[in-house]
């Protein structure tokens, strides 16, 4: 059966807060199965998937913008836009921090902010007991991968964890894979010769 695509109250169709709480569990059970102690993701696909939020696709590719998932802990956030999420993200409004980064060099390495970035990783794995454990990353530049080996972290692939986690879809996923597909088919209707042919 295909629903609208417009959240109703008369009837069931995908249900947001249960597809960002189903999400964040099987982030969380793959992390445990794993022998890493954390995830520092920078991927903003990963990002949205641990943390169900979102940001322009203007901050894509300058890495200023990360989340940390602890072992059984939640998610932290670091965020150009802190106090919007605050407001419109009230599942993790207590969770969101400021991000620092070097937006891929464009800062100059003197400001110091890699370091900052390193230092508030590892304070925030140190809070919650797992600084000696691996820790698990995505994407990263090598500046940030050495100053968090300086710091005694292990950096090693967490990409495998959240493709783990990701692999599987839940029902809101489907759903949504469905809508996506419609949409294509809606696209691609008989009628114009242009449409669906292949060269």
């Amino acid at each position: 059966m295909r629903y609208g695509t417009m959240g109703v109250d008369f009837e069931e169709r995908v249900n947001f807060e249960r597809l960002r709480n189903e999400r964040l569990a099987k982030a969380k059970a793959a992390l445990k199965a794993s022998t890493l102690g954390s995830l520092v993701c920078y991927d903003f696909d990963n990002i949205r998937y641990i943390t169900g939020t979102h940001i322009g696709e203007w901050c894509r590719n300058k890495m200023n913008r990360y989340c940390i998932l602890p072992r059984d802990a939640e998610p932290l956030l670091f965020d150009p836009a802190t106090p919007a999420k605050k407001i419109s993200c009230p599942w993790i409004a207590d969770r969101v921090f400021p991000a620092v980064g070097s937006m891929r060099g464009a800062i100059p390495p003197e400001t110091g902010s890699v370091e900052k970035v390193a230092q508030d990783v590892f304070k925030r794995l140190k809070d919650h007991g797992v600084e000696k454990k691996p820790v698990g990353m995505d994407i990263a530049d090598i500046p940030l991968v050495r100053a968090l080996e300086k710091k005694g972290l292990e950096v090693v692939d967490g990409q495998q964890v959240m493709l783990e986690a990701r692999m599987i879809k839940t029902k809101d996923e489907i759903e949504l894979l469905k809508v996506s597909a419609a949409m294509v088919d809606a696209a691609d209707r008989p009628g114009d010769p242009s449409r669906g042919q292949r060269k």
